[in-house]
């Protein structure tokens, strides 16, 4: 590491301090409020189908030893944006020109794809962009020199790449058949070598794959998951189809589907022409292509594995556009191929398109500036542009994502009721022994929305943040997106959704027997307390609650401006 820091100096300090610029507004000692992920102070037992697997460890063994979750949250952070500049380094280092580095070590994080999961904060994906450029180098070695060191290390990141996202077993099952393909030799020592690094992979990722699809504590919940997709799913989660125009907007790493569900500000708000630059570099590196494989012909092997990983990433993001020219072809892999219905979203193969861009690019500056007979000043002039070109295609990371992701502590009336509820001699919780719940709940959380406005933080944010106030918190997983209400497998939630959306029974009858069927459903779930944020749907809900405290079936616990908890009587 010492010596890559001597050799590209300049280029890490120039880095250093960009990333200071885009991301300085979340550096304070705070937590993270986005979207689709929240920390809260309260530790989580790990679980293999979960995504981020060794996340939840860490938090688990940081609740142990008494340390921040908050260190944690910054950890994350900075695995996320630091190791994708690093990783993709290792991959173009031999280039030896620095504006090219430069350009494609700040593209790997400066770009669409990168802007859409981190507002979203979708922890699981921003770790793998992380870690997939590393792992591409180790392929590289691998296939190159199938010695003892190269097969462990593989394995060992095939393993650390399914526990930071199980979606990842899609990715390298398809990365290891092309480059098999792609390096393939007729004789008895490839194929043995392939073997054994097969076998090796296998062994180890069973640690994760046995108890997530077959052992039976885990209520099969792979297979619970995937049976629940269906047509609904493939059209809220598809690329973004309004026209024929979705083939460029993909190329250009648009088209996430949370565009259209306006989760975010778009990437391309300052930048109305951010498609005419993406053209003009993509036909210059078309060209450059041209001029490497077909005029100066070699040995690029790694390289046609790169394409061929690209075309194919590219198709399969187009996974259930209605009736695109790859529809046959992504619908066979829908209903044929292990795991990829669990994929959901197809706009995650586009994590491929954006390490392509970043070492195909690079490779393109370097050629550019050997073709280039300018003098030293006048080349200094224009590659220096040239490398920041991320920064002009995605210009809202200058403006510290409009504000998008919040960093704030959590409010002194949240506290004071989890200090209440934390003091409460009452709140034991009583493991099921019944069928009704595999899990321990004894509180369930009001308004009953996956993602629900926060006033204090004027934001939409995922509703486990509600988990800050007890563990044992029974929240919403239902995710209200288009069509979809909830896809829960849990018992319990299916109990709840009778009377609250979709059935909705307390939106017009509050009669006797539906208010006494509904605390009997809570007290068969040994749910004893109610925690009401004056929140969302605040009017709805404190309407039913307040007739249901009417009828001595409930008594306010502890009541402030921001919360309000009731105790079942």
């Amino acid at each position: 590491m010492k010596s890559i820091f001597n050799k590209e100096r300049l280029i890490f300090v120039y880095l250093l301090i960009f990333l200071l610029i885009f991301f300085f507004p979340l550096i304070k000692f705070w937590y993270f409020f986005s979207l689709d992920f929240v920390f809260n102070p309260n530790w989580w037992s790990p679980k293999f189908w979960d995504h981020i697997f060794w996340v939840w460890l860490l938090s688990m063994i940081f609740s142990k030893i008494w340390i921040s979750i908050i260190i944690l949250e910054k950890i994350v952070f900075l695995i996320a944006i630091i190791l994708p500049i690093l990783w993709i380094y290792l991959l173009i280092k031999e280039i030896n020109n620095k504006y090219a580095i430069l350009f494609s070590m700040l593209f790997i994080i400066v770009n669409p794809f990168f802007y859409w999961r981190f507002v979203d904060w979708q922890i699981n994906i921003l770790l793998s962009l992380a870690l997939f450029p590393l792992f591409l180098f180790f392929i590289k070695k691998t296939f190159e020199d199938f010695n003892f060191k190269n097969i462990t290390l593989v394995s060992i990141y095939s393993l650390i790449l399914c526990l930071t996202s199980i979606h990842n077993i899609v990715f390298i099952i398809f990365i290891w058949i092309i480059n098999f393909i792609t390096y393939y030799r007729n004789n008895k020592i490839y194929l043995k070598n392939i073997i054994l690094l097969w076998t090796l992979i296998i062994l180890l990722n069973l640690i994760w794959l046995i108890p997530t699809v077959f052992l039976k504590w885990y209520n099969f919940e792979l297979f619970n998951q995937i049976k629940n997709f269906n047509e609904s799913h493939i059209q809220t989660f598809k690329t973004i189809s309004w026209d024929i125009w979705i083939y460029k907007n993909l190329l250009s790493l648009h088209w996430y589907w949370g565009e259209w569900e306006k989760r975010f500000i778009t990437s391309y708000m300052n930048n109305p022409n951010y498609f005419n630059v993406f053209l003009l570099i993509f036909i210059l590196i078309i060209t450059w292509i041209y001029n490497s494989f077909i005029i100066n012909k070699g040995n690029k092997k790694f390289e046609i594995s790169l394409i061929t990983l690209m075309v194919l990433s590219y198709i399969f993001a187009l996974w259930s556009w209605n009736n695109n020219i790859f529809s046959p072809i992504n619908e066979f892999m829908y209903n044929y191929f292990p795991f990829y219905k669990w994929f959901r979203e197809p706009h995650k193969w586009t994590i491929f398109l954006v390490i392509w861009y970043s070492y195909f690019w690079a490779y393109w500056i370097k050629y550019i500036y050997n073709f280039l007979k300018f003098d030293n000043i006048t080349k200094k002039i224009i590659f220096s542009t040239i490398s920041i070109i991320p920064i002009l295609y995605s210009p809202i990371f200058l403006w510290w994502f409009n504000n998008q992701i919040k960093v704030k502590n959590y409010p002194i009336e949240w506290n004071e009721v989890k200090s209440f509820i934390n003091n409460d001699k009452n709140n034991n919780c009583i493991y099921l022994k019944e069928k009704i719940s595999k899990n321990c709940y004894n509180t369930i959380s009001f308004p009953r929305h996956s993602y629900i406005w926060i006033s204090w933080l004027w934001k939409i944010v995922w509703w486990w943040i509600v988990q800050y106030f007890w563990d044992h918190i029974l929240i919403s997983d239902n995710i209200e997106i288009r069509n979809i209400y909830s896809s829960s497998n849990r018992q319990e939630s299916k109990i709840i959704e009778i009377y609250i959306w979709p059935n909705w029974i307390f939106r017009w009858k509050y009669d006797d027997n539906n208010i006494k069927s509904f605390i009997n459903d809570l007290k068969g779930l040994w749910i004893r307390n109610i925690i009401l944020l004056k929140e969302s749907d605040y009017d709805f809900y404190i309407k039913f609650l307040d007739i249901i405290k009417n009828k001595w079936m409930l008594k306010i616990e502890k009541e402030n401006k921001m919360v309000k908890i009731y105790k079942i009587n």
